[in-house]
């Protein structure tokens, strides 16, 4: 039978009560852990009603996304934290709230993986200094990597947070190449029929549909890159392919 957990309550803009079982630990946990910038980029859905006040923001989380398992910092996905641990998933099921409230009270001391950008046992783990200096205190760990730590290029990611980006990179590469060599065999069908005529109409061919398509995709990918959302590995083999397709129009 699940044990009795607090259940927060928001009241107005910020204040929020806890259910008597001791635990106002959590409720200035998660206000000292929530990071209104991370929230909003994650979910511009919530920006799109919230705004970026981070007043707003945090009571949006507090209200509606810690119920919905969204992710209030880097120092916890909770979704990959379900997974992750199948004990947990057994006793808190679709609670998502629990999870949260677990890892915070229970999860760093037990030596578990938050499985986010930042994970405090991965962290203490990695360096003996800290580890010393710190144990697995998640507050001193994280505030040692947000002023110091990154800055001196330590890695705090953990290894279930690095595999699952691994994994989400290469499946948007792999929807990324397919659309790209469909748009770019249209384009390229395109472009054979201007460049085969007596007098070929350039016009006419930045006009239509495959063209227009296939460079709105080409803008949108050299963005990604500009942004290091795509790595320089595929920018160089998306113009590799882009040479092979349009390679026999090359005057020699």
């Amino acid at each position: 039978m699940r044990k009795n957990r607090s259940k927060l309550l928001v009241c107005g803009m910020t204040v929020f009560m806890l259910s008597a079982n001791g635990m106002n630990v959590m409720a200035a946990d998660i206000g000292q852990f929530f990071d209104a910038e991370y929230y909003a980029e994650q979910y511009p859905d919530v920006v799109e009603i919230c705004g970026t006040d981070r007043d707003a923001l945090y009571e949006h989380y507090m209200t509606y996304g810690i119920k919905e398992g969204r992710n209030g910092s880097e120092i916890l996905n909770v979704e990959l934290y379900r997974d992750r641990y199948p004990d947990l998933e057994e006793v808190f099921g679709d609670d998502w709230e629990a999870y949260v409230e677990h890892y915070l009270t229970s999860g760093v001391e037990e030596g578990r993986d938050g499985c986010g950008e930042f994970d405090a046992v991965t962290y203490a783990d990695r360096y003996e200094d800290l580890k010393q200096a710190y144990g697995y205190d998640l507050e001193k760990l994280y505030e040692h990597y947000k002023l110091i730590g990154q800055a001196e290029g330590r890695e705090a990611e953990s290894f279930t947070a690095y595999l699952n980006r691994v994994e989400e990179e290469a499946r948007i590469t792999e929807k990324l190449e397919g659309e790209f060599e469909e748009l770019l065999e249209a384009y390229v069908a395109e472009y054979d029929k201007y460049v085969n005529t007596f007098k070929p109409s350039w016009e006419r061919l930045y006009h239509s549909e495959a063209y227009q398509k296939f460079m709105a995709y080409m803008k949108d990918f050299w963005d990604k890159v500009a942004a290091g959302e795509i790595s320089q590995e595929d920018a160089r083999n998306i113009t590799e392919k882009l040479q092979e397709a349009f390679a026999k129009y090359t005057i020699e």
